[in-house]
């Protein structure tokens, strides 16, 4: 996701289980989803800044929610752990720095942002979705929380370039993440889990886990970009079967998205050139997709209708493995582009 400016998806999706209607007009979806991430990081979109009061923190997330619903938007990606830390109440994690200027620090009056949210989504009509950053635990946080993960346990971190990442290779750090969204899903009312795209880093990885990779790979993988993606696929998994867990233990339906990187391998499909999300930051989103790991995914396709990385070329090819593996597609556009 950008560190710039606020990005948006608007997307259209058939649904399987929907029941028959008369058809009224072939161009309209049976069911459609139009959504818009809204970053905390760096208060990016909101809060503004860490020093607003409560109250003010409220005001303006309301303002973005009644924003978003006069412009006929449905879902809400509001992201509540950013690097290791929580905009809701937890006793796993410690408050978020974005949100208090202080991380550790709870909100003074007290108040829980995404059970607000998830109340004033749901009065509007709309869906929200907990965006989780599962890996990164450090960028632009000053000073950890003694509680925060990569202070307890900092043999489960590694660096790359500015950024504290959580080593995907480790079973300990599964099962944390698996347990953080088990909280979360189990607590809150929300419609979705959502990740992005951040999984090794785009930098690339410079011996950080060689040794991971001897010490944790039981099944004898034979290359580290092979054994790389499937710890990025062991996770995917566990995180879906947890979630179908609590979904079947409460009669609800939280689904479980990804946002990937817009471009698989380069060269696929035909013409399209760039990073790739599979040999890069070793995600197979179309594993996930093939193996019912995920309910959608909304690849980030943040570019132009012409050249390497063409929009309509991408966009087609996405939404054609959608309807091959029976999964939502929900192409990812963003506005500071247009």
């Amino acid at each position: 996701f950008s560190n710039t400016a606020t990005v948006t998806i608007t997307v259209s999706a058939a649904s399987s289980c929907d029941p028959i209607a008369p058809e009224v007009d072939d161009a309209r979806p049976k069911k459609d989803l139009r959504g818009a991430w809204v970053s905390t990081v760096s208060n990016i979109d909101w809060p503004s800044a860490r020093t607003l009061t409560s109250a003010q923190q409220q005001d303006q997330l309301l303002r973005i929610l009644d924003t978003l619903k006069s412009t006929g938007f449905n879902t809400v990606f509001l992201q509540i752990r950013p690097e290791g830390d929580a905009l809701y109440a937890s006793t796993i994690e410690p408050w978020s720095y974005w949100l208090t200027n202080a991380q550790g620090t709870a909100p003074n009056p007290f108040w829980d942002p995404l059970a607000f949210a998830v109340a004033e989504c749901h009065k509007r009509g709309m869906q929200l979705h907990a965006w989780i950053n599962p890996y990164r635990a450090k960028q632009s946080t000053p000073v950890l929380a003694p509680n925060h993960v990569a202070s307890l346990h900092p043999d489960w971190t590694f660096v790359s370039g500015t950024a504290t990442l959580l080593n995907p290779g480790l079973p300990q750090v599964r099962n944390y993440l698996t347990q953080v969204i088990a909280d979360i899903s189990s607590r809150y009312d929300i419609d979705g889990i959502h990740f992005d795209d951040y999984f090794y880093p785009y930098a690339g990885m410079t011996g950080q886990d060689d040794a991971t990779f001897l010490a944790e790979n039981p099944t004898g993988i034979a290359t580290i970009e092979d054994w790389r993606r499937n710890n990025i696929n062991l996770l995917i998994a566990k995180v879906d079967d947890t979630i179908a867990a609590i979904n079947a233990a409460g009669n609800r339906n939280v689904l479980f998205g990804v946002s990937p990187f817009g471009i698989w391998k380069s060269g696929t499909p035909a013409g399209i050139s760039g990073t790739s999300s599979y040999s890069v930051v070793y995600c197979d989103p179309i594993a996930w997709m093939q193996a019912g790991k995920v309910d959608y995914v909304a690849p980030q396709l943040y570019w132009k209708i012409t050249g390497p990385q063409d929009y309509n070329i991408l966009s087609k090819w996405w939404n054609d493995q959608g309807a091959l593996y029976n999964r939502h597609v929900y192409p990812g556009l963003a506005l500071y582009k247009m």
